[in-house]
């Protein structure tokens, strides 16, 4: 799109000429217009430029010159005729650009884009979005999560995570494992930390009560995140407090079993370890300290004989095993 108009213009050069002479000899011609008035010495008010010649770069003047000179500063100035032309460059999205749009989610690793269209888009660009959506979708991460069925009371149990994804471990990744008591809804952290090279990760945590727990692995761009759960049911911790030295033979030993949690009134057996297996050879019920209280007789001399209190579980709380050995001088 062009406008056609005038604008001010203005040259400066230098020129030569006798006086009274209706010509100037000037340096340069470039940017003079035929109209544009004259000033400088000996040329005289209202003087403009009647033509010029570009090769021989003599200027005619519409009057002639007051004086001679020689090399004289010349300002030549006044409205020239001007053009001006405007280019607008318009870009219209096709599939091609849509896909080059999208490509910056994998190369910046953002969320997504969003579309905004009038219903002008090109209807080719879908299918080529959902095919470029396919090269960058991420892996799947499978988890699973080793535990005991059951833990003892205040007791350590041992939880193991493996984490793979693609057919290969993930390594060198966040894992953090939750904790929810049976009953309850809210899931809480009990520790966190990282996989090995193998994709595996150890955990370590004491419970109090029946519950679950949940492991989650960390997702990356190019992986989703990962989980896997875990039921583990609260076992009776049994400690079994008798003699570690030597005794006389035949001698009365005195054995005290305490359980967690307490219970008063929990019912525990003494058993003793024969070629026939465990045998029972006492009953009793936890005090409200969770303390029950044996008596055995130590075996003659230089013999060891194995025993084990075996609790009773109860309704929320699995049995559980304290084992101890009597040996005689």
């Amino acid at each position: 799109m062009s406008f056609s108009g005038t604008r001010s213009h203005k040259v400066t050069t230098t020129g030569t000429a006798a006086k009274g002479s209706l010509t100037v000899t000037v340096a340069s011609t470039t940017g003079l217009v035929n109209g544009l008035s004259v000033a400088g010495s000996a040329i005289p008010a209202g003087t403009k430029v009647a033509s010029f010649n570009a090769t021989s770069k003599v200027v005619t003047l519409t009057g002639p010159t007051s004086g001679a000179f020689t090399g004289a500063s010349l300002t030549f100035s006044g409205a020239a005729p001007a053009v001006c032309s405007i280019t607008r460059l318009g870009y219209y999205d096709d599939a091609s650009s849509a896909v080059a749009r999208a490509s910056l989610v994998g190369t910046y690793h953002l969320r997504g884009i969003t579309e905004w269209t009038i219903g002008g888009e090109d209807p080719a660009q879908w299918s080529r979005l959902r095919s470029y959506a396919g090269t960058i979708a991420p892996e799947s991460t499978a988890v699973s999560l080793s535990a005991p069925a059951y833990g003892p009371y205040g007791v350590p149990v041992k939880v193991v995570v493996s984490a793979r994804s693609d057919g290969l471990p993930v390594t060198a990744t966040t894992v953090s494992l939750y904790w929810r008591r049976t009953g309850a809804t809210a899931w809480t952290v009990l520790s966190t930390t990282t996989t090995s090279s193998t994709g595996h990760a150890t955990f370590t945590p004491a419970i109090t009560t029946s519950g679950s727990f949940r492991v989650v692995v960390a997702g990356t761009f190019d992986r989703l995140s990962g989980t896997a759960l875990r039921a583990i049911g609260l076992q009776t911790a049994v400690a079994v407090t008798a003699p570690t030295t030597a005794v006389k033979p035949a001698s009365r030993v005195a054995v005290t079993a305490r359980f967690k949690p307490i219970k008063t009134g929990q019912l525990s057996t003494l058993q003793v370890s024969t070629s026939k297996g465990w045998v029972s050879i006492a009953t009793r019920k936890a005090d409200t300290w969770g303390r029950s209280f044996y008596a055995v007789r130590s075996p003659a001399k230089g013999v060891a004989t194995h025993y084990r209190v075996v609790a009773t579980g109860y309704s929320g709380v699995a049995g559980g095993y304290g084992y101890f050995t009597v040996r005689s001088a």
